[in-house]
């Protein structure tokens, strides 16, 4: 039997991508420039914890700044696909119920070229 974390859904390339740009607008708002960002720099201050259900929450030096939750749909086919949801540290701490108010940052995910999710 599969566990948790073998059954929750992978990220696409197309969904990884937006969370890069999430990623480094988010790093610019911090006033961090990514470009000038050593490798061992965003080793050692970004992390990504991934949680059972395909979750993932960015931190940078400790702080959350990008969650991403995926969201199993089914069509009227029966057809699944998964809509990503990313929100935002404004998104985070503006609400303790951010998850319902995150439209803008979805991402459908209806491929099956999964990119594995992996630490920045």
């Amino acid at each position: 039997m599969p566990t948790p974390n073998e059954q929750a859904p992978r990220p696409n390339l197309q969904v990884a991508a937006r969370v890069e740009e999430l990623l480094r607008e988010q790093l610019e708002e911090l006033g961090v420039n990514p470009r000038k960002l050593a490798p061992e720099d965003i080793a050692a201050n970004m992390h990504c914890h991934l949680a059972p259900d395909g979750s993932m929450t960015y931190l940078w030096k400790g702080e959350p700044m990008l969650h991403v939750m995926p969201e199993k749909l089914v069509d009227e086919n029966g057809e699944e696909s998964v809509l990503w949801r990313m929100f935002t540290k404004d998104d985070i701490a503006s609400s303790d119920s951010f998850f319902a108010d995150a439209a803008d940052f979805a991402v459908e995910d209806d491929e099956d070229d999964s990119a594995p999710a992996s630490e920045k």
